[in-house]
């Protein structure tokens, strides 16, 4: 039983969100995944609807315990596609490392964090964030809501957080 996907499609500029409604039925079948690692950085094509797609698969995985996304360099993802990408974080209860990038997406904001850290927040056994929002729109607030959420982990071992060039 496959237990590990790693899919690299990094700079496949004509990878489309339709690519991952197929995704998303395949992902049905693959409920014992343990470790997601989606590279899709520069796929230019790729907008919130993909991500809030591979959102939908994510509820399914009830025992991730890694989610790996790069998301580098997508000017289209905007908050409702990081939200609706996070909401399929509420079911999976063992996940233990969250690495996601979103550098460059610089209409991501304060909300998409704050929505972030309400999906994550829950997940006791979070050990391992890496957060790379490098150019994102945050502020003081959205820092403030990310660090509030982080104290709230009992078994965290490494952060790694990257709010560089904020435009805020």
């Amino acid at each position: 039983m496959i237990q590990n996907i790693n899919l690299n499609l990094a700079y496949c500029i004509q990878t489309t969100d339709a690519s991952f409604l197929t995704f998303r039925h395949v992902v049905k079948k693959l409920s014992v995944l343990k470790s997601l690692r989606l590279d899709l950085c520069w796929c230019q094509s790729l907008s919130d609807k993909g991500i809030s797609r591979l959102g939908q698969g994510l509820k399914r995985m009830t025992r991730l315990t890694e989610v790996y996304m790069d998301l580098f360099g997508h000017k289209k993802i905007t908050d409702p596609g990081l939200i609706n990408f996070s909401d399929g974080f509420t079911r999976l209860k063992g996940l233990k490392t969250i690495w996601m990038t979103f550098f460059g997406c610089n209409k991501i904001t304060d909300d998409g964090i704050k929505r972030l850290c309400q999906r994550i927040k829950p997940l006791e056994h979070i050990k391992h964030v890496r957060l790379n929002f490098f150019g994102a729109s945050i502020t003081d607030e959205g820092l403030r809501v990310l660090n509030e959420t982080l104290q709230g982990f009992n078994n965290i071992e490494f952060i790694h957080l990257n709010f560089g060039g904020c435009e805020n």
